[in-house]
Parts: structure tokens; sequence; C-alpha cells
């Protein structure tokens, strides 16, 4: 019997050592991706942090021209009118033979333009004396009126047109 013992290391060839090599560049090439990612983030949060503490910038209107100011101011004018005066004037000239249907504030000229039916026109004419009765109520007129025919019971419609004053 013969044992054939070779004590020798084999050869290494180009096969078993491109391999690894190619192993341990591929790792350190996502070692270097990671570590550039990391970084990244970590700039990214801290731009984050300096906005969120950061105080608001004080907000300074531009300068707008002496013709657009006087027309912001006419228009907050008109928007901040007293109405509770000319709405109780008419809540307080209610009558329940009156139904009234729409009530149109147009601000430009303080007016108030009203829709309503009545069972008769004396009740309309009753109702647009009371209103002009109010002191609030600088003007009421009766500006149109029809008799509605399509109703069983006929009413009036009418439609009033108010001017008061604050």
């Amino acid at each position: 019997m013969r044992l054939d013992l070779e004590f020798s290391r084999p050869h290494a060839s180009f096969r078993t050592l491109i391999l690894p090599a190619l192993g341990l560049l591929a790792l350190l090439f996502s070692l270097a991706q990671w570590q550039a990612a990391r970084e990244t983030r970590q700039a990214l949060e801290a731009d984050v942090a300096a906005l969120q503490n950061r105080p608001a910038a004080p907000g300074t209107a531009p300068a707008l021209p002496p013709t657009r100011q006087a027309a912001q101011a006419s228009i907050a004018a008109l928007l901040d009118a007293p109405w509770q005066p000319a709405l109780g004037a008419i809540e307080a000239a209610r009558d329940p033979r009156i139904a009234l249907l729409a009530v149109d504030a147009q601000q430009a000229g303080r007016q108030i333009k009203l829709m309503a039916e009545a069972r008769s026109l004396s009740d309309a004419l009753d109702f647009v004396e009371a209103l002009e009765a109010r002191p609030e109520i600088v003007r009421a007129s009766l500006t149109q009126h029809e008799i509605r025919s399509d109703s069983p019971y006929a009413p009036v419609r009418f439609h009033v047109a108010l001017e008061w004053q604050a």
C-alpha cells in the first residue's frame, strides 16, 4: 500500500484571486455610497433644524401707490358699514300680513332692496309707510308690484328700495 501525501499547497490560480478582489471592491464601493448618503442626510437635517429655529421675517407690505391706497380705504369703509340700524328698522316694521322673501344689501349707496308678498296692495303700502316712519330709514319707496294670479290667494309681490343712515 502506498500513500501519496503531498504537503505543499496548491498554487493559487487567477480565478481564485480575482473573485475575492471583486467582492472587496464592491464592498468598498457600497461603504462609500452609504457614507455619502449619511452625510447628505445629516446636512439636510441640519438645514431643516435651522429653518425651524429661524424667526419669521417681519411681513412688511410693499408701498402702494396713493390711488390704490385710496381705493382700498373706500372699499374698507363700504365693508365696515354699520348694517344693524337698517336691519333693525326692517325688523321693527315687520307685519304678520307681509312675507319678506329677499333682502339685497347694496353697500355703495347704503341701499337695501326688499322683495316681499302681501295679501293686498294696501297691506304692502302700509308696510312701506311703516318703514319710512322709522328714523333710521331716510327713504323707502315702492319700486315695483304685481298681483300673482298664478297663486290661489293672488298675493301682491312688491319690491321696496330703502336708503338708510348710520
